[in-house]
């Protein structure tokens, strides 16, 4: 893996904060694609404003079912709904006992056809943090095509975090950051249903957009 001698150089001032993460310390949560017994659907844009914790309302989030998989008789854990996490009364017991911050739960109402989730709760996430994502400057290169470079770590400005062991980014962006403490927690209950991926090693594309005045390169995620 290379990083380009002048990448750093490059890169706009408000990225220059950035940096990799100490392996450990903060794990992107994401869907384990399992073979979960059901994929459910809700309506994208209340289930984003619900998982962030932004709904002028504390309804029941409504979910149905999208489709059944094949030979899978058990529901996860986490299950998830247009990529919406809810969770279990494990999933939640662990968070507990974790004493886990920047979250709480909202109940769901299930279609008669998922009436198995009855007991599930829409996760919200109140945490709050800056951008995260791979930059040139401090992520590794792994490969360089002729519009981007593929990297693995992400990067973020530890800054901007207000130190919840569960957060999304402040611009709208849903990416689900949680600490050592939940990683931990969700391990040791052998919690399913869930990816955690250390942000050193979670893989991205850094494109490429050069300038027509200067000739500089600078950088999209």
């Amino acid at each position: 893996a290379t990083h380009p001698a002048d990448s750093k150089s490059n890169l706009e001032g408000k990225y220059m904060a950035f940096h990799l993460p100490d392996r450990g310390e903060f794990f992107h949560l994401s869907d384990s694609w399992a073979s979960a017994a059901v994929q459910l659907t809700a309506e994208p844009r209340l289930a984003d404003i619900a998982f962030r914790g932004e709904c002028a309302h504390d309804l029941p989030l409504a979910v149905s079912k999208m489709t059944d998989k094949p030979r899978a008789h058990r529901l996860m854990d986490i299950v998830w709904a247009v990529s919406r996490p809810l969770l279990s009364p494990r999933a939640i017991q662990a968070l507990e006992q974790a004493g886990a911050s920047g979250w709480s739960k909202r109940e769901v109402l299930p279609s008669p056809d998922v009436s198995r989730v009855s007991e599930y709760r829409a996760l919200i996430v109140v945490g709050r943090g800056g951008e995260v994502g791979p930059c040139v400057g401090c992520s590794e290169v792994e490969r360089e095509t002729e519009n981007a470079w593929l990297t693995k770590g992400w990067c973020l400005d530890r800054s901007e975090w207000d130190g919840s062991d569960l957060w999304v980014q402040r611009n709208g962006a849903c990416l689900l950051i949680v600490s050592a403490r939940v990683a931990g927690a969700f391990r040791r209950a052998r919690i399913s249903g869930v990816r955690l991926t250390d942000l050193r090693d979670t893989r991205g594309t850094v494109g490429k957009r050069p300038t027509h005045d200067s000739g500089r390169v600078s950088f999209t995620w």
